[in-house]
């Protein structure tokens, strides 16, 4: 089901503090619960029609597979114990760092779960962006001294494929397009973010801005080998200067 937060703060009402007690942090806040009330899904920031349907199928399809793998393993099946231990994670039954304090190696786990697990992992590093944005409020200095180190988590977290899941993974790309690749002016970075953007802009006028300006940054911006080579000759220059 759907869950709509309005406001908070309002004296004596009831279940004023329930945005906050299901991990929402920002207005506005989309969450898919389930009838048991389980957050399935959640996303910060205002999302476009497309994006609210992908995250409620996802969060559907979290909730058929969860039920599928409790039932097989409650009949014995080894592989559905595995699966389960993942899905319990998304369905906020386990924290993600209990998760991976139990399970170091995911070897054993199938492809599909592995993925699942490297999603959620994406979606933590989004999660722990967004508070670091927060502790800086209102100060434009703070906020921009945070962008650097929030986008090179984020190259990490993208090489080690670490990238959340359909309709999660909007703002993810966000960040490491408007933090990460315009501060390190990495052109690989931009063009891994720009299709996605790209996409959510259609019904996100203001998205759209950014990513048109975007685009002109990356006309201006050196080619990953036209960069690299300017990086040797600049290494070669400096070897070559007289000591003293």
């Amino acid at each position: 089901m759907p869950f709509l937060h309005v406001t908070s703060r309002l004296p004596d009402r009831a279940n004023d503090k329930l945005l906050g007690e299901l991990g929402g942090r920002a207005f506005p806040t989309f969450m898919v619960i389930s009838p048991e009330g389980d957050v399935m899904a959640r996303q910060a920031g205002a999302l476009p029609v497309q994006a609210m349907e992908q995250m409620a199928t996802g969060a559907q399809k979290l909730y058929t597979d969860y039920n599928s793998a409790k039932e097989k393993a409650a009949a014995g099946d080894e592989a559905a114990k595995l699966s389960l231990a993942v899905l319990e994670v998304p369905m906020g039954k386990t924290k993600l760092e209990d998760f991976l304090k139990a399970h170091p190696d995911l070897s054993k786990f199938s492809a599909e779960d592995q993925k699942r697990v490297r999603g959620l992992i994406g979606v933590q590093h989004v999660e722990n962006a967004q508070k670091m944005l927060q502790s800086a409020g209102r100060d434009q200095q703070k906020i921009m001294a945070l962008f650097p180190e929030i986008g090179k988590t984020l190259f990490a977290a993208h090489e080690a494929n670490e990238v959340p899941a359909e309709g999660q993974s909007r703002l993810y790309f966000y960040y490491l397009l408007g933090q990460g690749g315009v501060i390190g002016q990495n052109r690989k970075w931009v063009e891994i973010s720009l299709p996605t953007l790209e996409e959510a802009a259609k019904s996100n006028q203001n998205l759209g801005r950014i990513v048109d300006m975007m685009k002109q940054q990356l006309a201006t911006m050196p080619a990953a080998e036209e960069k690299a080579e300017e990086e040797e000759i600049e290494e070669e220059v400096e070897e070559e200067k007289p000591a003293g």
